[in-house]
């Protein structure tokens, strides 16, 4: 019975892991291949402008790095938290933007997203973050190691 409660187990992390995977590397090449309309739309964000030169390399390099932790067993713990991260970092945007908190509602995301309103990107943004949060919260019961072991 543990053998099988394993599995499933395992095989959720990994479901989970490879969902995120797809979602950030798709996006993170999705905005260096089309950098020139990323740094465009970046700049059209209700940011400080003194942060998008810093956020324009951070956000791709972020979910490339999230992608390679979660694509090796050894790293999905961090994984999934940076992944975590990143989504509720992304999904409390989303909810800004709905509550109208800029005063304007500043241009979407590009790719297959764009075809999305503000509303289904929230939606999306809420089902990763569970995804994120699901396999951080099983990665850490199944490797119940202490994190800076001696």
């Amino acid at each position: 019975m543990k053998k099988d409660k394993d599995t499933v187990v395992t095989g959720v992390i990994t479901f989970c892991a490879s969902m995120l995977v797809l979602l950030f590397l798709y996006t993170a090449v999705y905005k260096l291949a089309g950098y020139k309309a990323y740094v465009g739309s970046m700049h059209a964000q209700p940011l400080p402008e003194w942060s998008i030169p810093t956020l324009i390399w951070v956000i791709p390099g972020a979910e490339i790095l999230a992608s390679i932790l979660l694509f090796f067993p050894w790293g999905r713990f961090w994984g999934f938290f940076l992944s975590a991260i990143l989504l509720a970092s992304f999904t409390g945007y989303v909810a800004l933007v709905l509550s109208k908190a800029f005063g304007e509602v500043p241009c979407n995301c590009g790719g297959a997203i764009q075809t999305l309103n503000w509303t289904q990107h929230l939606i999306l943004n809420i089902v990763f973050l569970t995804l994120a949060v699901a396999g951080l919260v099983l990665s850490r019961g199944k490797h119940r190691k202490p994190i800076l072991a001696m």
